[in-house]
């Protein structure tokens, strides 16, 4: 009886160590605001996330709704892990976002829903000229308008 006791425990404190790092990281998408802003959730507390290293169409940009949609398929109402980088002059945590070991921020680049935003990392460069060569997502026009030149002109 010892024994199975020492063994019941010994696998309690196993489970609680391993579990406690598995969660720890772990936040409910409440909302996919645009294919590059989510809310998520973690222990009642909200918290607005910008996709570090991509830019997305805005909402009222063109391919802007499609790309929320494509997001919002992968993620939306589900538990993901964040590798927070910074925080922006908005307040939101800017990160990088994994759904079942799968950079996020990469795979909406890869659909031709993001640019690769060159001007903080050249991490997702080569996915977005994937999607430029496959013509996907927005790549399917001549001359998609970038967000960035679309924000400074409004």
């Amino acid at each position: 009886m010892r024994n199975n006791t020492f063994f019941s425990a010994r696998f309690f404190f196993i489970f609680v160590f391993f579990c406690s790092g598995v969660f720890a990281n772990e936040y409910y998408v409440k909302k996919v605001i645009d294919a590059d802003t989510i809310q998520v959730a973690k222990n009642g507390k909200k918290i607005k996330v910008r996709f570090y290293g991509i830019d997305a169409p805005e909402s009222g940009q063109r391919y802007g709704k499609y790309c929320t949609k494509e997001l919002k398929n992968l993620i939306d109402k589900k538990y993901i892990k964040l590798d927070i980088k910074t925080t922006d002059t908005y307040g939101r945590k800017v990160a990088i976002i994994y759904h079942n070991g799968i950079d996020i921020n990469q795979k909406i680049v890869r659909l031709g829903c993001a640019w690769a935003y060159v001007y903080y990392t050249s991490k997702y460069k080569q996915d977005e000229k994937y999607a430029k060569d496959k013509k996907l997502g927005l790549w399917k026009d001549k001359n998609p308008q970038n967000p960035y030149n679309y924000r400074k002109r409004k």
